[in-house]
Protein backbone atom coordinates (compact mmCIF):
# COMPACT_ATOMS: atom_id res chain seq x y z
CA UNK A 1 0.00 0.00 0.00
CA UNK A 2 1.34 3.01 -0.67
CA UNK A 3 -0.86 6.10 0.94
CA UNK A 4 -3.85 5.80 2.54
CA UNK A 5 -5.37 8.91 4.72
CA UNK A 6 -8.76 7.65 6.31
CA UNK A 7 -10.95 9.85 8.31
CA UNK A 8 -11.80 6.77 10.67
CA UNK A 9 -10.49 3.39 11.64
CA UNK A 10 -8.14 1.61 9.37
CA UNK A 11 -8.39 -2.34 9.35
CA UNK A 12 -6.17 -4.54 6.87
CA UNK A 13 -6.13 -8.33 6.76
CA UNK A 14 -4.19 -9.80 4.27
CA UNK A 15 -1.45 -12.54 3.65
CA UNK A 16 2.17 -11.98 2.50
CA UNK A 17 4.79 -9.98 2.71
CA UNK A 18 2.98 -6.22 3.39
CA UNK A 19 4.45 -2.87 3.23
CA UNK A 20 2.45 0.00 4.63
CA UNK A 21 4.20 3.17 2.89
CA UNK A 22 2.70 6.04 4.98
CA UNK A 23 -1.17 5.29 6.48
CA UNK A 24 -2.71 8.04 8.29
CA UNK A 25 -5.97 7.93 10.48
CA UNK A 26 -8.05 9.20 12.91
CA UNK A 27 -9.66 6.22 14.31
CA UNK A 28 -7.89 3.19 15.59
CA UNK A 29 -5.68 0.94 13.48
CA UNK A 30 -5.67 -2.57 13.46
CA UNK A 31 -3.74 -4.74 10.81
CA UNK A 32 -3.17 -8.57 10.33
CA UNK A 33 -0.98 -10.14 8.25
CA UNK A 34 -1.63 -14.16 8.44
CA UNK A 35 1.69 -14.86 6.30
CA UNK A 36 5.04 -13.32 6.04
CA UNK A 37 6.67 -9.87 7.30
CA UNK A 38 5.23 -6.40 7.81
CA UNK A 39 6.94 -3.46 6.70
CA UNK A 40 6.20 0.23 7.99
CA UNK A 41 6.85 3.14 6.49
CA UNK A 42 5.24 5.71 8.31
CA UNK A 43 1.67 4.91 10.25
CA UNK A 44 -0.02 7.65 12.08
CA UNK A 45 -3.16 6.95 14.36
CA UNK A 46 -2.97 10.06 16.91
CA UNK A 47 -4.21 9.58 20.69
CA UNK A 48 -5.05 6.03 19.01
CA UNK A 49 -5.02 2.18 18.99
CA UNK A 50 -2.50 0.43 16.82
CA UNK A 51 -2.54 -3.28 16.87
CA UNK A 52 -0.52 -4.89 14.61
CA UNK A 53 -0.43 -8.61 13.89
CA UNK A 54 2.06 -10.37 11.56
CA UNK A 55 3.27 -14.13 11.45
CA UNK A 56 6.57 -12.51 10.46
CA UNK A 57 8.45 -10.36 11.74
CA UNK A 58 7.77 -6.00 12.20
CA UNK A 59 10.02 -4.35 9.46
CA UNK A 60 11.12 -0.63 9.85
CA UNK A 61 10.67 0.80 6.06
CA UNK A 62 12.68 3.77 6.69
CA UNK A 63 14.89 5.59 8.74
CA UNK A 64 12.28 8.39 10.13
CA UNK A 65 9.91 8.06 13.16
CA UNK A 66 7.74 5.35 11.78
CA UNK A 67 4.84 4.89 14.60
CA UNK A 68 2.71 7.59 15.98
CA UNK A 69 0.26 6.67 18.28
CA UNK A 70 -1.47 6.01 21.95
CA UNK A 71 -0.98 2.70 22.33
CA UNK A 72 0.78 -0.11 20.17
CA UNK A 73 0.25 -3.67 20.41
Amino acid sequence: MSAATVGGAFALTTGGATVLQTVTATGAVNVNVSTGDLTVGSLTATNQAVTLTTAGAVLDGDSTTDITANSLT
